[in-house]
């Protein structure tokens, strides 16, 4: 079920001290995204963690903020990993904070193995067939060098099918999103004021 947290103008002018949480634009400590958010946080935190320790940044990685830092050769990829990891895993040094407005989903996975489709009939193999049509012939060749098979050989599709496809269902259980405002706290003097009475009319 989708939840939701939105927050109201006033809350947003407050400080970030006083928010306990950043804005979407308030991304002045992030280097690699222009937009805030705590994962990105997270990541950028871990990343200069592991740097500290390994001294080097993967090539897989942004190197903005690194652009002179050596590219991690494979023992500095398996040290920047597993720091990396360590960071993202206990993440409470980075002090990143939450955002004020999200959109969260809450997910349920099962999980049903390929072979079960195998007798699903005649459907299920046009299905795939025609999914395998689709790959380019550099793919088939390449997968004919390396098994030796022929491309429709009897057993290829099964074997194809253990080996390189997935079926990803995506559904939304409810159509209802939870919706959370947050707002400046006010207090009961303030209220009151608002009101036009004056204060001295309780004494």
């Amino acid at each position: 079920m989708p939840s939701q947290i939105v927050s109201t103008p006033e809350f947003d002018q407050m400080s970030i001290t006083e928010r306990d949480c950043r804005l979407q634009e308030e991304s002045e400590i992030l280097t690699h995204f222009s937009n805030y958010t705590k994962s990105g946080c997270i990541f950028e935190c871990a990343m200069d963690f592991a740097f500290q320790y390994c001294f080097c940044i993967p090539w897989s990685f942004p190197l903005t903020g690194h652009d002179e830092s050596p590219i991690c050769d494979i023992f500095g990829n398996v040290c920047f990993a597993e720091f990396f990891q360590k960071r993202v895993n206990d993440p409470e040094g980075c002090h990143c904070l939450s955002e004020c407005a999200k959109t969260t989903y809450t997910t349920f996975e099962t999980q049903q193995h390929l072979s079960d489709y195998l007798e699903s009939g005649i459907y299920f193999r046009d299905f795939v067939n025609n999914a395998l049509s689709r790959f380019s012939l550099k793919f088939l060749k390449e997968h004919l060098i390396n098994s030796g098979t022929a491309p429709y050989e009897k057993g290829f599709v099964d074997n194809f099918i253990k080996s390189n496809v997935a079926i990803v269902k995506i559904e939304m259980v409810s159509d209802t999103i939870t919706r959370t405002k947050r707002d400046r706290k006010v207090s009961l003097e303030s209220q009151i004021s608002a009101l036009g009475i004056p204060l001295n009319g309780f004494y």
